[in-house]
């Protein structure tokens, strides 16, 4: 569902320097979150109750959130915020959250339930609460496990199509407007990056790691 949400703001994005500044400020603040949290996440294994999780049970979905906020605050979508948000976050992440939670109750038993008295589901806490032994700590390994990486070439490349997409709106969208748009200097340049933001990942997934890898075996 969240893919189709992408694909529909691209195409239906009505994009200015003013909602570009506003919307990038929770996209950065959520995927700072996102990111944080994905590198004291070990799933299904440990009850991890330190870093952001002192702050709330949930901080991935919590960034997603602010990320999916701000491309609907650059998009100045109202329509697909006022469908989108609703359906996604109360309902197919309320569900998920639950069977999460249900999940892990049967796992930790009662260490998970006195950790649920203590932090929240959802809207965070202003400080982070004062659990007896906060399990967990920060790896780099475990950002690349979750391929973090990738995900904030794909955040920083959506706000650089949608700086591309400013002048041009869904019913200008038109192979010659397209390109007399792209034939400015700097825009030239930008679509350049966002070219290589988008071709790097698969690129170092499927080419440049197995080549590294076999590489390190024939050593």
């Amino acid at each position: 569902m969240r893919a189709i949400f992408i694909i529909v703001l691209l195409v239906w994005a009505y994009p200015n320097i003013n909602s570009i500044i506003i919307g990038s400020i929770p996209i950065i603040i959520g995927q700072i979150i996102h990111f944080i949290s994905a590198g004291y996440l070990v799933k299904q294994e440990k009850l991890i109750t330190a870093g952001p999780y002192r702050f709330v049970r949930n901080p991935f979905y919590v960034g997603s959130f602010l990320v999916d906020v701000g491309l609907c605050l650059i998009t100045r979508n109202i329509y697909v915020a006022a469908i989108y948000l609703p359906i996604f976050y109360l309902i197919v992440i309320n569900w998920r959250v639950r069977k999460e939670e249900g999940f892990l109750r049967t796992q930790f038993g009662a260490r998970y339930d006195e950790y649920c008295r203590l932090v929240p589901r959802i809207i965070p806490r202003l400080w982070p609460a004062r659990l007896a032994e906060p399990f967990g700590r920060f790896d780099w390994n475990l950002i690349l496990k979750y391929r973090e990486q990738w995900r904030l070439f794909r955040i920083l490349g959506l706000i650089i199509y949608f700086y591309l997409r400013m002048p041009l709106t869904p019913a200008s969208l038109n192979k010659e407007a397209i390109i007399k748009h792209l034939s400015q200097p700097l825009n030239a340049v930008m679509a350049v990056v966002l070219l290589l933001i988008l071709c790097f990942p698969p690129i170092y997934e499927f080419v440049l790691k197995p080549l590294w890898n076999y590489a390190s075996r024939k050593q």
